[in-house]
């Protein structure tokens, strides 16, 4: 049970109460691990595995727009707080743009 229900949290960004809501018929256990099992010492809630889901959603190139959407943030303003590269000079949308722009006009 702690294993589905630190999946269901990690996986989806899932609340508390979103998780408590889940049917129970949608939860499956494979190949079991608990932290402790897998070496890992510290501490675990369900808001550090929603934190924890956010944030790699955001590190794995998810656009911010739809990270919000995904992690059910009403305000848009909250979902930047999770973004730890916000600030790598690779993730700078003049990049983005020039590569866009390269890419319609042909040029190389």
């Amino acid at each position: 049970n702690d294993h589905a229900l630190a999946c269901l949290l990690a996986l989806n960004a899932l609340r508390v109460s979103e998780a408590c809501g889940a049917e129970l018929s949608d939860l499956a256990l494979a190949n079991g691990h608990l932290a402790k099992r897998a070496g890992i010492d510290k501490p675990i809630s369900p808001h550090s595995l929603r934190h924890a889901a956010i944030t790699a959603a955001l590190d794995a190139g998810c656009s911010l727009r739809d990270v919000q959407h995904f992690a059910r943030h009403a305000d848009p303003r909250q979902t930047p707080r999770y973004d730890r590269a916000r600030g790598a000079l690779d993730r700078n949308p003049t990049y983005i743009v020039a590569t866009y722009l390269a890419g319609a006009t042909g040029a190389r």
